[in-house]
């Protein structure tokens, strides 16, 4: 048996992490993406706008742009938070991989990097849906889920045997027969 061997619940945990990190680096980029989107269409709204100014109509542009377009501040905050987020993806499946491989660091690694990514999501889901746009809360929810999966892999890495990251367990007969 390999003894630098994670035990079998944390190999499916950093595995999953892993591809969720992956996933996260695109959600960054398209969180970096999204103001230059609103930016282009703010424009295209302006300039029909100006092209309907006696028109009673225009004041669904005006309701649309209440609803559907981010402010300054929060386009801004987006792209901040996208290349944070993008730094943090690289440190999250970092941590993944330590927990595939056995040693109480790496496990201490994995947990930091849990509880790390869900006070980012916290604090980047409050932002976003303290404002009144409607996208900006679409965009919440990929962060909600998010914040759910690491909070079910941290409460799954919390509640198994912390023992089996140490590299003198001994695993038991019953361990021992899944390996092979």
């Amino acid at each position: 048996m390999n003894n630098s061997k994670a035990p079998q619940w944390g190999r499916v945990i950093g595995i999953i992490m892993i591809v969720f990190g992956s996933l996260g680096v695109f959600y960054q980029m398209y969180k970096i993406l999204i103001p230059s989107i609103f930016s282009m269409q703010r424009n295209m709204m302006n300039d029909f706008d100006r092209m309907g100014r006696n028109n009673p109509g225009n004041r669904v542009f005006e309701n649309m742009q209440e609803v559907w377009f981010m402010s300054d501040t929060q386009m801004t905050v987006m792209t901040i938070g996208g290349i944070l987020g993008i730094l943090l993806c690289v440190f999250y499946i970092v941590g993944a991989a330590k927990l595939l491989k056995k040693g109480e660091q790496n496990l201490k690694i994995g947990k930091m990097v849990l509880f790390i990514f869900i006070g980012y999501n916290v604090i980047f889901c409050s932002f976003l849906f303290a404002g009144g746009s409607i996208f900006a809360r679409m965009i919440a929810i990929y962060a909600i889920i998010g914040l759910v999966a690491d909070i079910v892999f941290t409460i799954i890495i919390v509640s198994n045997n912390k023992e089996e990251y140490n590299l003198n367990y001994a695993a038991d007969s019953d361990d021992l027969l899944d390996d092979i």
